[in-house]
């Protein structure tokens, strides 16, 4: 018997074993298995108070689901919700829960293409020269979000480091990325240097067993969370007059590639795109920036 199988066996909740799929067999990162596990528990609760159950139900009664939800989901958070029921149903069909994937009958709502943020370099060094307070606290924001701007990391991913993770020597850093895919990303010099000290200082913050490589004053690997805030106060100390989030720097990095001769592809391979297309909305950005230099300078725009 499959192990999945096994555990159904054993298991009668179908969101915790199909969570545990997503997890152990397709690699998910925990930030997307949770995400899928609130929609299929935000979908039983419905079903529960119309006392139906997830295995007899066909479009309609999954229709009536994201009706209740109008106005309180936006498009793009309803298409991730019809993506996760019909991962659901595709797995659920697959071990003998359900007799087909009623989701298939459902079209996902229109997504307005949005354009990432953008900051121009001079607000990005401001940032950086602010976090710096020569504090091993400072040190270590200094270099979080010269890594994060040098080298195009995700939250998640730059937490998510190691000692290990990055070597100096080399001027590289290993990355794993979301379907746990791992990469390996430049670093440039100003990152490298800022990471040298802060490692020279890092001993004030945790002991020598710890392995994350960016830690709280506390000794513990620093969390995504932890890092928004620290990049928010630094912001406010820079007064820069615009908010900041740390995929902001990954979205800087990626266009600033862009606008000074990179390539789409060697773009695609920094950022751990699994898609070009994903990769090809910065080409958007790249060319909104022309046309904007165009009004401003063109005596007849």
């Amino acid at each position: 018997m499959p192990l999945e199988s096994q555990q159904l066996a054993e298991d009668a909740d179908p969101i915790r074993c199909f969570v545990s799929h997503l997890s152990t067999e397709r690699g998910l990162s925990p930030e997307t298995v949770r995400a899928y596990g609130d929609d299929l528990r935000q979908l039983f609760a419905y079903l529960e108070g119309r006392k139906l159950r997830f295995d007899r139900i066909d479009h309609r009664e999954l229709r009536g689901f994201f009706a209740s939800l109008a106005g309180a989901c936006g498009a793009a958070s309803l298409a991730r919700k019809l993506s996760t029921l019909r991962t659901f149903y595709r797995w659920a069909e697959r071990e003998g829960l359900a007799a087909g994937n009623p989701a298939l009958r459902l079209r996902a709502p229109k997504i307005a293409r949005r354009l990432p943020e953008m900051a121009r370099p001079e607000e990005i060094v401001a940032v950086l020269e602010a976090a710096d307070d020569g504090t091993p606290v400072g040190l270590r924001d200094r270099a979080l979000f010269e890594l994060l701007y040098s080298s195009g990391l995700r939250a998640s991913e730059v937490c998510g480091l190691d000692l290990q993770s990055v070597d100096l020597a080399e001027g590289l850093v290993r990355v794993v990325g979301k379907g746990n895919r791992e990469r390996v990303v430049p670093v440039g010099r100003l990152a490298l240097e800022a990471l040298q000290r802060y490692l020279e200082s890092r001993h004030a913050l945790c002991s020598s067993e710890e392995k994350a490589l960016f830690v709280t004053p506390r000794g513990k690997r620093l969390e995504r969370r932890a890092l928004g805030a620290r990049l928010n106060r630094v912001v406010l100390k820079a007064a820069v007059g615009r908010r900041m989030h740390p995929h902001l720097l990954r979205h800087c990095f990626a266009t600033h590639l862009l606008e000074n001769g990179a390539d789409l592809r060697s773009i695609q391979e920094l950022l751990g795109h699994a898609s070009l297309a994903t990769t090809q909305r910065y080409t958007h950005v790249d060319l909104r920036r022309v046309m904007e230099v165009y009004d401003r300078a063109h005596p007849k725009a």
